[in-house]
């Protein structure tokens, strides 16, 4: 499988190499490729660039992810898993904030529509409880056998807070 992102192939020419797209003309940087794609979609031309989630650009642009580049991206439109690290001996030490980090799952549209909501200029803080006062059932599982630190149920505790 080639690989996109590497000197051999950076990722802007794949749309060239996945799509046979003679007419590449790269943009320098994601702010440049934004731009252009911006410019275009203002002018009502059509564009191809690249385009991943979680991104602001999902919800910005009205966007058709292309199929037939695994090759070059890799499975699943090139998805990817982030893991939480934390030092060894901290799962040790702290099970309590292990358990909460291992319930802890954020979907790409979670991702995508917070990140568009910071950059448009309103704080983490708020996006994030506006989240969870909206939707309020993924508490369920990302608090599963989490303690509060006098030891009662953490759900009910960050639920009353939510009010």
């Amino acid at each position: 499988m080639s690989t996109c992102g590497n000197a051999d192939n950076p990722a802007p020419a794949c749309i060239s190499l996945a799509f046979g797209s003679s007419a590449y003309r790269g943009a320098s940087s994601e702010h440049a490729m934004l731009s252009a794609v911006d410019k275009a979609v203002k002018a009502k031309r059509p564009i191809v660039f690249i385009g991943w989630a979680p991104h602001p650009m999902n919800t910005k642009f009205n966007m058709k992810y292309l199929s037939g580049g695994d090759q070059w991206f890799g499975p699943n439109y090139g998805s990817a898993t982030v893991w939480t690290g934390m030092r060894p001996a901290y799962a040790d030490k702290c099970p309590n904030v292990t358990n909460f980090f291992q319930n802890l799952v954020f979907t790409t549209d979670l991702l995508g529509g917070a990140m568009t909501k910071i950059a448009e200029g309103t704080p983490a803080d708020q996006v994030a409880e506006a989240y969870l006062k909206a939707n309020p059932a993924v508490l369920d599982n990302w608090l599963e056998g989490v303690k509060t630190a006098s030891g009662g149920d953490g759900l009910p505790t960050v639920q009353a807070a939510l009010k």
